[in-house]
């Protein structure tokens, strides 16, 4: 069975204009707030849907290309993005919670990231966010820019490698990833939110590390 419902064909047809006029007014009304506002708004207009195809399957990404996101990102979250996507691990851009907007954030797990780079990252006030978020059951994980721009990866990259002759080499190289590169980080994620548990020897341990890499970059 499909883990998409089919709208009707008026839906679809209310959907597409709505969907057109939002589009037009994000790549024309050139305001970094106004295109934050209406990314926002058409995340939560359309919530209900993701969150009931994402408890079907928590892999379902709504419409992800919905608008020309260079147009928003910085070059840190176009990085984000790119490996967010690679992996298909579903966090939707600048997600309105509250009164906030995070960089990317999934309702249907209630988890954000935020990407601290260092010309935008107040301490303070991200703490003050970051506990309000955490009392409306969110938790946010924060990547440091420098830790971003590090090279991408995959698990199936390891691979090709032979665990038995070389396993303190590949666990060496598995830490560095997972534990100090934003793309280790949203490896995690998509492990510990989005993979079935390990069973094997090596699953497990890189599953740990995920665990342990979440836990030193959530902010509680």
């Amino acid at each position: 069975m499909s883990i998409y419902q089919l709208p009707s064909a008026d839906e679809m047809w209310e959907w597409a204009n709505k969907m057109g006029a939002a589009r037009h007014d994000f790549n024309y009304k050139n305001n970094y707030f106004n295109r934050l506002r209406i990314a926002g708004q058409y995340w939560k207009e359309n919530e209900s849907r993701i969150l009931k195809n994402s408890g079907r399957n928590p892999r379902y990404w709504f419409h992800p290309d919905a608008f020309d996101w260079a147009y928003l990102f910085s070059p840190i979250e176009m990085d984000a993005w790119i490996s967010l996507r690679g992996k298909c691990v579903p966090m939707y851009p600048q997600y309105q919670v509250l009164k906030y907007y995070v960089d990317f954030g999934n309702p249907y797990f209630k988890i954000a990231i935020e990407l601290d780079g260092k010309d935008y990252h107040d301490p303070v006030e991200d703490r003050k966010r970051d506990i309000e978020l955490f009392h409306a059951g969110w938790k946010v994980f924060r990547i440091p820019g420098k830790e971003m721009v590090r090279a991408f990866k995959d698990a199936s990259d390891f691979e090709q490698w032979e665990w038995e002759v070389n396993y303190s080499e590949v666990m060496e190289a598995m830490h560095h990833w997972i534990l100090e590169t934003g793309d280790g980080v949203i490896e995690a994620i998509n492990q510990v939110y989005f993979t079935k548990k390990p069973l094997s020897r090596s699953d497990k341990e890189i599953y740990a590390l995920c665990q342990r890499t979440l836990q030193e970059h959530c902010s509680f």
